[in-house]
């Protein structure tokens, strides 16, 4: 089928591998498209079309049109989960052959030339963690359920074992593999990379645990009930659609340093991600922020969440795609091949899948906007994301693929109005983008060791507001965490002072009058904060009776807090 359409095969080796995604992607949209001009067939979705593109690589399933359905397996007692990661990892070499048989014969576990980030998973494993070997594909036909036409992601569970050690190079893990277990196959909630790392965190996440480790069979009722929610097969009577993903986001959380948005953000986040509600706990309270971050970082191992910080130097070629040498397959000189940025990467990711995925931009005023989208600030509109009735593609200028943003990435930025007011940003970004700003709550703020932190924070507030602005205030995060008085003085002398120098560039007058130190005589004073200290004039200027003053400023060793006793 392959060269009956393209005169080649389609791939070079018969297993779908991860490294064929760019490749993959690009034939779907090609196809996508030909079916429509050339076959009048319209696919609805690209799901419409992998089906096609599997049957298309020279007989994957060895000329059977519809295998047999693996026999669920029943279980007779329900064992207590982890708290997780349980592991799923591929046993594919490049383009060379599977190594199941290998890693079973030699008790191990490995892969070939790791990612950063796939060298950074290995390095978690730990002796006791569970870990199946898997491999993903679709299939149309012979489905052990009705898939009313629709193609049906599968993964099949090769091995499950129990990792024993770990080589500590991020490449190996020692295996102790489960002797005489038989393959079975997982329908619907899969994933293609090769590492994934899934935490019991939602009831599919503990399905696919307990079917892969326990022999609990897989509830396909329970999966076709609820596919309508996350983009798979459509339901005899789907419900209302998840506001959560309805439509995509654009989200800009702005405001003065300190102010929470690393937390909101994450919150966020995790909240489109997981379609919880926005009044979750693990949302709201503030004491369970390191369940929320352990989430947040498990998305983002799952590839559902990304994060870049801008700069003054990002540029297009950083954050869409850009021209890099690639050398040469004899070694001698090099070409230039066009290479993925995070927001391509991120967006063919959310395309080829049925979660919901996040981009996340720390410090997003910090760039040249314009130069850093480009032509695509058009396509993160949410009326022209792929999905939408009015979604749209655009060529690449390095590789001229066709690429679009697909409804299911979510963009999240940051700013600090501290280093830019939100005033001067590019009117194309604040059109696209929604607001939503974040300011110092001192209300947050209990008292410490007789300090009453809530004072203490607003009066230092409301004096920058009358001496500078509202946008330079100092946020209830740099309290938030002090539990003694000498982390309050840590915070003041390290923190709060230096800030203060920075914003008012070292006039320490107006330091001193923000602290409470300020005093219209000229003569030295001892301060809570700051002490100042009158210059004698040097010799010769002694007779300017009409010079200013000058002072010498010293923050103090030991900070009073008097004016600020808790009541």
């Amino acid at each position: 089928m392959g060269k009956t359409l393209f005169g080649r095969k389609l791939f070079a080796h018969p297993q779908f591998e991860p490294t064929d995604l760019d490749e993959y992607l690009q034939l779907l949209r090609a196809l996508f498209a030909l079916f429509g001009e050339e076959l009048g067939w319209e696919p609805l979705d690209l799901f419409d079309v992998q089906g096609f593109v599997w049957v298309a690589l020279e007989e994957k399933w060895d000329g059977e049109e519809t295998p047999p359905p693996t026999a669920p397996v029943e279980t007779t007692e329900t064992e207590v989960l982890q708290d997780g990661p349980y592991w799923f990892v591929g046993a594919s070499y490049g383009r060379r052959d599977d190594q199941v048989e290998r890693f079973l014969a030699e008790g191990i576990w490995d892969i070939d030339s790791p990612s950063d980030r796939n060298r950074e998973q290995v390095l978690r494993m730990q002796p006791g963690e569970r870990i199946a070997i898997k491999a993903t594909y679709v299939r149309k036909n012979g489905l052990p359920f009705d898939g009313r036409g629709r193609s049906v992601s599968v993964m099949s569970i090769k091995a499950i074992g129990t990792i024993t050690a770990n080589a500590g190079d991020g490449e190996r893990v020692s295996v102790d593999w489960q002797a005489g277990y038989s393959p079975r196959e997982w329908y619907h909630y899969t994933y293609q990379p090769t590492i994934w790392e899934v935490y019991p965190t939602n009831e599919m996440a503990q399905r696919l645990i307990r079917f892969a480790f326990m022999d609990e069979p897989q509830d396909y009722d329970w999966f076709l009930r609820n596919m309508s929610h996350w983009g798979g097969l459509p339901a005899e009577e789907a419900p209302a659609p998840d506001p959560v993903k309805r439509s995509p986001l654009n989200l800009i959380l702005y405001g003065p340093p300190g102010t929470g948005k690393t937390y909101r953000t994450m919150a966020e986040a995790v909240r489109l991600c997981r379609g919880l509600a926005g009044n979750d706990p693990v949302l709201t309270d503030i004491e369970r922020r390191q369940e929320l971050r352990q989430v947040y970082e498990e998305l983002k191992g799952q590839g559902q969440i990304g994060f870049v910080t801008f700069h003054q130097n990002y540029a297009y070629e950083d954050f869409v795609e850009g021209l890099r040498p690639q050398p040469l397959a004899d070694g001698v000189g090099f070409t230039l091949k066009a290479k993925p940025g995070i927001l391509r990467q991120m967006a063919e990711a959310a395309e080829a899948s049925a979660e919901e995925h996040v981009l996340v931009i720390d410090e997003i005023n910090r760039a040249n906007i314009s130069k850093v989208f480009g032509e695509l600030i058009t396509l993160i509109e949410p009326d022209k994301r792929l999905g939408m009735e009015e979604g749209m593609r655009l060529t690449l200028p390095y590789s001229e693929a066709r690429f679009g943003v697909p409804a299911n990435l979510h963009i999240i930025g940051t700013m600090n109005t501290a280093d830019r007011s939100i005033a001067l940003l590019d009117t194309a970004l604040r059109r696209r983008f929604e607001f939503r700003e974040l300011m110092p709550d001192a209300s947050l703020l209990k008292p410490v060791d007789g300090i009453d932190l809530e004072g203490l924070l607003a009066t230092i507030n409301e004096r920058i507001e009358y001496l500078f602005d509202r946008e330079h205030q100092i946020g209830h995060a740099y309290f938030i965490r002090c539990a003694t008085r000498a982390d309050v003085d840590e915070v003041m002398r390290h923190k709060v002072i230096p800030m203060l120098a920075e914003y008012f560039y070292e006039d320490w007058a107006k330091v001193a009058a923000v602290l409470g130190d300020g005093d219209d005589g000229e003569s030295d004073r001892e301060g809570r904060f700051i002490d100042r200290r009158r210059l004698k004039a040097p010799k010769g200027l002694g007779g300017d009776e009409d010079a200013a003053p000058r002072y010498r400023w010293h923050v103090r060793d030991t900070f009073s807090y008097d004016g600020f006793a808790a009541a």
